[in-house]
């Protein structure tokens, strides 16, 4: 039997760090602010830019 789709929630309003809070962990290696999120901000190692030079 078709079904209907589970209803997405779409979250367009985020609050965005400061400038200096993002300055904090400008020193911070990336391994340890992910650890520190429970891995919710980190990407796979196989994710890279679509343009290598930026």
């Amino acid at each position: 039997m078709i079904e209907e789709p589970p209803r997405l929630t779409l979250h367009t309003r985020r609050r965005r760090p400061t400038p200096e809070q993002v300055a904090a962990f400008r020193d911070a290696p990336v391994t340890f602010v992910a650890d520190a999120l429970g891995g919710s901000a980190a990407l796979g190692g196989g994710i890279a830019p679509l343009d290598p030079a930026g």
